[in-house]
């Protein structure tokens, strides 16, 4: 059965399956800004899939990961999100994906969402909140510095797509932790790692 880890209002935050393809693959098809932004490309069929079969990089750890759809009453997917939880280090959740439908863009689904996923994070014993976003994604970066995320580090060179992306890699303490004692987890995230 299905995972719901996180409930907000009137949304459900359900772990995709292979039954959700499709329903995946409207969303996207209603909302392909994301993918046209981050890889200069229309979605397709693949993407729907991909949401299922995505996973983080064999050369990190972590304890588990979820893709989730963000459900409303009728079951209609307004979201997605992918966790990877202590990644990549115990005690550091990483957000890989969170896209709000656009017809929901300035509504307050992403706060909320958010905000769930944070209470979710913190009862799971998460300390730290961790995220990459493009640059180009200038309103995405906007969010996410209201949400309380600071930039750690910028990554060049990340190929996505048609596009050579540089990422931002932000984070957000959780239980009033330094700096210091994240770059101790993380010292991928320092400025001048490489």
């Amino acid at each position: 059965m299905p995972r719901t880890p996180f409930t907000f209002d009137g949304y459900r935050a359900v772990e995709a399956t292979e039954a959700d393809i499709p329903a995946i693959a409207a969303f996207y098809a209603e909302s392909p800004e994301y993918l046209r932004m981050v890889e200069a490309r229309e979605p397709g069929p693949e993407d729907a899939a991909e949401v299922l079969s995505a996973a983080p990089p064999p050369e990190f750890s972590y304890s588990d990961h979820y893709a989730l759809l963000l459900r409303d009453a009728s079951g209609c997917v307004d979201g997605l999100a992918m966790v990877a939880t202590d990644l990549p280090a115990v005690s550091v959740w990483h957000l890989g994906l969170f896209v709000a439908a656009t017809r929901l863009h300035g509504s307050g689904f992403a706060q909320a969402a958010h905000a769930a996923y944070e209470q979710w994070a913190r009862r799971s014993g998460a300390q730290w909140l961790r995220l990459g976003v493009v640059t180009q994604n200038e309103r995405g970066i906007r969010f996410w510095q209201r949400q309380g995320y600071t930039e750690m580090r910028r990554r060049e060179g990340i190929a996505m797509g048609a596009l050579t992306n540089t990422v931002i890699l932000m984070a957000k303490p959780l239980a009033g932790g330094s700096w210091d004692e994240y770059l101790q987890l993380v010292p991928r995230d320092r400025a001048e790692a490489e």
